[in-house]
């Protein structure tokens, strides 16, 4: 008899994008986005460099945006969304859609995560 996925604990909720975020999340919570936008700029600076809103950088061979905070609003909305869409496929044994794999990793890297929450594997590829 297969067995019914587990929710997530609520400590693992509080943050969704910590490094303690598990790889399945079954259900989600708004998520604080100040404080989220103020880690995005962090890993921005860090990762692509101190550049102005609205222009582009390079992440991971790609090139990105630096979004406002009301674009990065809407961009984790569509992350979490995304994710939602994975873990039901997961969940109900679909075979897993390439498309949306393809989307979660770009939108992944748009946001400059530098692991992700839903995807298996090895990081992004070469840095």
């Amino acid at each position: 008899m297969p067995r019914a996925p587990r929710r997530c604990q609520d400590r693992a909720l509080a943050d969704t994008f910590s490094e303690r975020a598990p790889f399945r999340l079954w259900f989600f919570v708004p998520t604080d986005y100040q404080k989220e936008f103020s880690r995005y700029l962090e890993r921005f600076d860090r990762q692509v460099g101190a550049i102005e809103t609205g222009q582009y950088g390079n992440y991971r061979g790609r090139l990105v945006c630096k979004l406002d905070a009301e674009a990065f609003k809407h961009r984790v909305d569509a992350y979490m969304d995304l994710g939602r869409r994975f873990t039901a496929m997961l969940s109900s044994g679909d075979t897993i859609d390439d498309a949306l794999a393809v989307e979660l990793r770009s939108t992944e890297i748009e946001l400059v995560l530098e692991k992700s929450m839903f995807l298996p594997g090895p990081p992004f590829g070469p840095q």
